[in-house]
């Protein structure tokens, strides 16, 4: 029985696919876990300067009656 040989392009992507599996993707995985943690403080913080504006005005509006 003859063992078939892999063509250079299939081994070429097969170590591609390994190098991408354990060194790029685990980076991308960090790097978009720490945009979306970001992007929520960010959400967060405005949401939060909006209420405290809120309660600035109804202040204000309720000196001036």
């Amino acid at each position: 029985m003859k063992k078939q040989k892999k063509s250079d392009t299939r081994r070429f992507f097969e170590t591609m696919w390994i190098m991408v599996k354990y060194d790029v993707l685990p980076w991308m995985v960090g790097a978009g876990i720490v945009a979306l943690t970001i992007l929520s403080l960010q959400d967060a913080k405005a949401k939060d300067c909006f209420s405290q504006q809120k309660n600035i005005q109804s202040s204000i509006f309720q000196k001036q009656r």
